[in-house]
C-alpha cells in the first residue's frame, strides 16, 4: 500500500507543480530559469520511482510512470527552451535598432525612413 500512497503523492507534487507553471505561463511571468518547477518535478519523478521500488502495484505503477513520462518531458523542455543569458538589445518603447530590407515591390526599405513617428512593426516569417 505504501507504494500506491507514493505515487499518488507524487502525482500531487506533479500537478501542483506543473499547475503553477501554466498559471505563470498565462500570466507571461515565467522565470528564465524555472528552478523551482524543475526541482518539484524532480521532487515528483523520484517519489514515483520510490514507488515503483517499492511495489505499488498496477495502478499505483501506472501512476508512477506517467509521472515519470510528464517529468521527462516537462525537464526536457525547460531545460532546452531557457531564454539565453546576456543584456536585452530593445526593451518595450525603446527605440529600435536600425536595420535595412526589401519591402513587396523590390524597393530598398530603411528604418530610419520613419524616424520620429509611431510605428508598429510586425515580422511574419512565412513559409510557402
Amino acid at each position: 500500500m505504501s507504494g500506491l500512497v507514493l505515487a499518488a503523492v507524487a502525482l500531487g507534487v506533479a500537478g501542483v507543480a506543473l499547475g503553477h507553471y501554466a498559471t505563470t505561463v498565462r500570466d507571461v511571468r515565467v522565470a528564465k530559469r524555472p528552478r523551482v518547477h524543475q526541482s518539484a518535478i524532480v521532487a515528483a519523478a523520484l517519489l514515483a520511482l520510490g514507488a515503483l521500488f517499492s511495489g505499488a502495484g498496477l495502478l499505483g505503477g501506472a501512476v508512477a510512470v506517467l509521472v515519470l513520462m510528464v517529468a521527462a518531458v516537462f525537464l526536457f523542455l525547460t531545460t532546452q527552451s531557457a531564454l539565453p543569458a546576456g543584456r536585452i538589445a530593445v526593451a518595450v518603447g525603446g527605440p529600435a535598432l536600425e536595420f535595412t530590407a526589401s519591402d513587396s515591390d523590390g524597393r530598398t526599405f530603411m528604418l530610419s525612413s520613419l524616424r520620429g513617428q509611431r510605428i508598429l512593426l510586425k515580422f511574419f516569417r512565412g513559409h510557402w
